[in-house]
């Protein structure tokens, strides 16, 4: 509260929505308890933040997140620009990483030969449950790479369930992401709630294939069947499923995808996007 240009990366009045309506769980009771404390505790911050005299102008991330301002908290479309998050196309350039996908393959004791997919981010919330089931259902010789964190055990009864016991693979947080983009052959986002989304705009830079949920802010980059694949609902496993193996049936279909999602990436190339996060600022000033 008190500031003059607030850039929106989540809405938690819009979260709580989302976490409620697709039942997202993980950790213990008392972890659930302490997240819905702090999540009121944020939600009451935002709505003196956005009702403040002092605020001049609002970045929001994605178009859907402006939305989610307007309705839970009332600010004017007028007053928001949408300016995506920036993601460095030259550090994620598969190009720059050869044997990256040998090396992941050697690495977790996956066949040379087999196709990888990728998910990136917290377990429960980026809907890994859901990804695990779609690649079961896609195909029995692909792998699941998981770089994030969450709920390890529950992680390996979904994927015991689904009889992808030996095929998920949990590396836990990396800083070497770049890497992983380049060994992996599509990149896989169930996610229930996603303002933005870096990993996305990360793996399209990186030329990989993106199957995501509509939800997610960064799924506005992309054009569907051209750049990536858009899924409408997070739970909806078999849609996941279906995109996965129309992009596994055909290599050539599938490079051409992730060349058309390393091309619509540039427009959150930091050039652009710190180009217009400066423009606000200025607009900003010269109102004061």
């Amino acid at each position: 509260p008190g500031a003059n240009v607030i850039t929106a990366q989540y809405c938690h009045a819009a979260w709580h929505e989302a976490r409620r309506r697709y039942r997202v769980h993980e950790g213990t009771r008392l972890d659930a308890w302490y997240q819905t404390l702090v999540g009121a505790q944020a939600v009451a911050y935002e709505r003196r933040a956005y009702a403040d005299p002092a605020l001049r102008a609002v970045i929001a991330v994605s178009r859907i997140t402006a939305g989610e301002l307007t309705r839970h908290y009332g600010v004017g479309a007028g007053r928001i620009t949408v300016v995506p998050n920036g993601a460095d196309p030259a550090v994620f350039d598969r190009a720059r990483y050869p044997t990256a996908r040998q090396a992941l393959r050697h690495e977790r004791g996956i066949a040379a030969d087999a196709p990888v997919a990728l998910l990136g981010g917290t377990y429960a919330r980026k809907g890994l449950d859901t990804a695990i089931a779609a690649v079961a259902r896609a195909s029995r010789t692909l792998h699941l790479v998981v770089a994030g964190a969450g709920d390890g055990d529950a992680a390996r009864r979904w994927a015991a369930a689904a009889g992808m016991t030996d095929r998920l693979h949990l590396l836990g947080a990396r800083s070497d992401v770049a890497r992983r983009y380049a060994a992996a052959d599509v990149f896989i986002l169930p996610t229930r709630y996603e303002p933005f989304g870096m990993v996305i705009a990360e793996a399209m830079a990186s030329a990989l294939p993106v199957i995501v949920s509509a939800c997610s802010g960064a799924a506005e980059l992309i054009e569907p069947g051209v750049s990536g694949c858009v899924v409408e609902s997070a739970d909806d496993a078999d849609a996941f499923a279906t995109q996965l193996r129309t992009l596994l049936a055909d290599p050539a279909h599938r490079e051409a995808v992730g060349r058309a999602a390393r091309q619509a990436a540039q427009a959150a190339a930091w050039p652009a996007v710190a180009a217009q996060t400066a423009a606000v600022y200025h607009a900003a000033l010269a109102r004061s």
